[in-house]
């Protein structure tokens, strides 16, 4: 992790979705080297960046990364662990990065490694409101955990896919 706090204008959960499948997808694919995730103010705007020293995508697949279920094609076989997936994380990340209407841009050399950008409004940092002694942070209570979900989907990797993200 690099760079100093900053606060965005973003909804969290949202930010939150999109940054941990860009970092899901750097582990993923980078056998030696490192992942950073970084922040950095740019004027009136805050650039979240992910980057690896992974596989890298080659110009012509670029583009096509962010299709549904499209996942690109390694030049030597992928082990196990990185093969996983329905390739549907980054067609997520960009929809939601659309949603907010945030830039989300990709540059990235094979066999040397990639960077995503997602470039969100400065906000403004929150005010520290004092809590009364002995009561806990309050959380956003957006969770699914102990909740029932039904998924009627007939296409089996859509039902898997949409198994996992909701897991996660």
């Amino acid at each position: 992790l690099r760079g100093a706090h900053h606060a965005v204008h973003a909804d969290p959960v949202l930010v939150d979705r999109i940054v941990r499948n860009l970092l899901s997808n750097a582990i993923r694919y980078t056998v030696d080297g490192g992942v950073l995730l970084s922040a950095r103010r740019r004027g009136e705007t805050v650039e979240l960046r992910v980057w690896d020293t992974g596989i890298g995508i080659a110009p012509a697949e670029q583009a096509r990364v962010f299709d549904e279920f499209y996942q690109v094609g390694a030049a030597q076989p992928l082990a196990a662990a990185q093969s996983k997936g329905l390739g549907l994380g980054l067609s997520i990340v960009q929809r939601l990065a659309r949603l907010m209407q945030a830039p989300l841009t990709l540059a990235s050399v094979p066999g040397r490694g990639t960077v995503f950008t997602l470039t969100l409004p400065l906000g403004k940092p929150p005010r520290a409101v004092p809590l009364p002694p002995g009561s806990a942070k309050p959380g956003l209570g957006l969770t699914l955990d102990h909740r029932r979900i039904v998924i009627v989907e007939d296409e089996p990797a859509v039902r898997e896919g949409l198994a996992v993200l909701l897991q996660a």
